[in-house]
């Protein structure tokens, strides 16, 4: 009986190193994924702050457009009579190329916007 309970013991010994190695092995998955978590957490923050900044970019550019477009205005509200036909002519045209190119910066903007939106959801769920 004293010999079988060596053996009981030395198995259940080795049943206890084995969850321990085990335990060990999760530990350090676990770690991993910390770190990895951590990582990606770092880079959507990187992310979200460009975006910030797209935005920021944006909301300056459409701010100036729109006071060039106000000081447009009001510069042709005073022109003369004799040239309001041609120069109001002139600066329709003007104004059209100015509208076009802040629509197509505004839809570049929002395709960046987007685009930063992908990779955020790209990070989360990689996470």
């Amino acid at each position: 009986a004293a010999e079988l309970s060596k053996v009981e013991l030395l198995d259940w010994k080795q049943k206890a190193l084995e969850a321990a190695a085990e335990l060990e092995a999760v530990r350090l998955a676990l770690s991993l994924k910390t770190s990895e978590l951590d990582s990606a957490r770092k880079r959507l923050e990187e992310q979200e702050w460009q975006n910030s900044q797209l935005k920021d970019a944006h909301q300056s550019f459409v701010l100036s457009a729109q006071g060039e477009l106000r000081d447009l205005r009001e510069s042709t509200l005073l022109e003369s009579r004799e040239n309001e036909i041609h120069k109001q002519k002139t600066q329709t045209e003007r104004l059209q190329v100015r509208e076009a190119c802040l629509e197509a910066s505004t839809a570049a903007a929002a395709l960046s916007h987007s685009e930063a939106q992908a990779s955020l959801a790209k990070a989360e769920v990689a996470r």
